[in-house]
């Protein structure tokens, strides 16, 4: 793991912690925050250039102010964690949060005071002690002690610029002048600011990235279903807003598919299975269909295919690839039961508008309910701009061949004893052992075969007769 991932894996850790965990949190940083500053102190004591620019004196009486709040932390953190380990009420955790935020606030802006209030170091004291409340402590705890805070700092800041109070009594005429030894004064305001500067940006980026991660995940989780991972109607409806660019006409096509009598397998052999075979047939929808085009689950057992830019064989093609596919699928295999799946499919192709796509959709849900009156495991094209009669010869054909097998048929073992469907991709086999382009050639010249129905495929071959007639006739003359 990336040294970045582990630290944002530490923050979501620590942001999920109990209220009291993140406030012994924050004081044991206080505590090394306060180590921290100690360690300069003993540095300036042990380094005499920079008694030149620092007030020897202030740093002697700073000793006991800086060893009492060692000391107060170190028994806020150990009565914390014995707190943890108890029943508390929720009044007490605020207490000790405001308690918490309201000492290292005035502690901060006491620091600040004696580096200078108006110095980069205060600002960024008085800055950093909220954001990092906001972070590991009670919100409204942050927000009721702060407001003392700022009035305290307005009191210190007036004080300050009326001449009654020293501005930066820690540093002598010399170091407010910058000094001979100026750089010196400047590493030590970096040493000063290295906490918040390092713990707000690798908290602050952790957050962030958190919180796009969440949304992202929350996005996802709004658009698509639990289920079967497919697009729900919200989704749908956010896709197509992108596909249509203001008044702009698209051939849409749309294919509104229901399960034949899915609620007697849930009945028969429960809601688990009946699960099982909605995954199995998203998961055929989506090999069945390109990229661009946009699969939902549309209600309990329908499922709905926008597809953009098809002629109307294409659209055909898909619609019995599809029938085709789910009907040949061996769901005995993979369930242990003698299931044997069809669906009707109702389509509809049309040049529209974004705002015409839900009346397209009824008129798709009518075509559905056709195939529901003329014996279910068919597709019917709505009355468009493709003739709704011929589509529907083509299709009622081969359905009525494959009525009589279908019922009969529970396993793949009776298929094969009768011979059925020897030309259809073998799906009870491992499929990742088929190229996708041989499963979707074969699949395609099987699903523009069916279409043409028993009526279709002489005028198929008399249009081929035709066609090569006219070309010998041409290479002849």
């Amino acid at each position: 793991m990336m040294l970045s991932q582990r630290i944002e894996h530490t923050v979501s850790l620590i942001l999920d912690w109990s209220a009291l965990q993140r406030a012994a949190f924050l004081v044991l940083l206080l505590l090394l925050q306060y180590v921290q500053y100690a360690v300069w102190v003993l540095v300036i004591w042990h380094y005499p250039p920079a008694h030149v620019d620092i007030q020897i004196e202030l740093i002697q009486r700073l000793w006991p102010i800086l060893l009492g709040m060692l000391l107060y932390l170190l028994v806020f953190y150990m009565v914390l964690r014995a707190l943890q380990r108890k029943i508390y009420q929720p009044k007490l955790v605020f207490w000790l949060h405001f308690l918490i935020m309201l000492s290292f606030a005035l502690f901060e802006l006491y620091i600040g005071y004696l580096i200078g209030s108006m110095s980069m170091g205060a600002g960024l004291l008085l800055v950093g002690s909220p954001i990092l409340g906001l972070l590991l402590l009670d919100r409204r705890a942050v927000f009721a002690a702060f407001p003392i805070v700022l009035c305290c700092a307005a009191v210190v800041l007036y004080a300050t610029v009326q001449g009654r109070l020293p501005y930066a009594p820690l540093l002598t005429e010399s170091g407010l002048a910058g000094g001979r030894n100026g750089g010196f004064w400047l590493v030590s305001t970096i040493f000063f600011c290295l906490f918040y500067i390092v713990f707000l940006l690798v908290v602050v980026d952790s957050l962030i990235r958190g919180l796009n991660q969440k949304n992202q995940k929350i996005q996802r989780i709004s658009e698509h279903d639990h289920l079967t991972g497919l697009l729900n109607r919200r989704a749908i409806e956010r896709r197509l807003q992108v596909g249509f660019a203001g008044d702009q006409l698209r051939w849409v096509s749309v294919l509104l598919i229901d399960l034949d009598l899915f609620k007697s397998f849930n009945d028969r052999y429960g809601h688990l299975v009946g699960d099982q075979i909605l995954m199995v047939c998203a998961d055929i929808l989506r090999e069945s269909v390109r990229n661009e085009d946009l699969v939902s689950r549309f209600g309990g057992e329908e499922f709905l295919v926008v597809l953009f830019d098809l002629t109307p064989m294409e659209l055909t093609v898909i619609a019995e690839r599809i029938r085709s596919s789910i009907a040949a699928y061996d769901f005995t295999a993979r369930l242990g039961y003698p299931i044997y799946v069809t669906v009707s499919i109702g389509a509809v192709r049309q040049q529209i508008h974004h705002p015409q796509f839900f009346a397209m959709v009824a008129r798709a849900d009518d075509a559905l309910y056709q195939a529901k009156q003329r014996g279910r495991n068919q597709v019917v094209m709505a009355a468009a701009l493709v003739s709704s009669v011929v589509f529907s010869v083509w299709s009622s054909w081969f359905s009525h061949l494959e009525s009589h097998a279908g019922q009969a048929r529970q396993t793949e073992g009776y298929c094969q004893q009768q011979g059925l469907y020897n030309l259809r991709l073998p799906m009870h086999q491992d499929r990742s052992s088929y190229s996708a382009q041989s499963k979707m050639a074969e699949t395609d010249y099987l699903s523009m075969w069916r279409a043409c129905g028993s009526v279709g495929r002489p005028i198929y071959w008399v249009a081929c007769y035709w066609m090569w007639s006219w070309v010998g006739s041409l290479y002849i003359s």
